[in-house]
């Protein structure tokens, strides 16, 4: 499925990526996304979206 996430940490502009996972829920795919692609510490995050664009 492919997703379009976008987050915000210490204060920098909004960051928005588009994802595919094979993940079943939002939850899951976002832990993948942070964990595999994106170094950031978890306590800078300012805000997180997460939009399903296809399948």
């Amino acid at each position: 499925m492919y997703y379009q996430i976008s987050f915000s940490a210490d204060g920098e502009q909004v960051q928005v990526m588009k994802y595919t996972s094979t993940q079943d829920t939002p939850i899951a795919v976002l832990e993948e996304f942070f964990r595999e692609h994106v170094q950031v510490n978890p306590e800078s995050l300012k805000g997180i979206g997460i939009v399903r664009i296809g399948g």
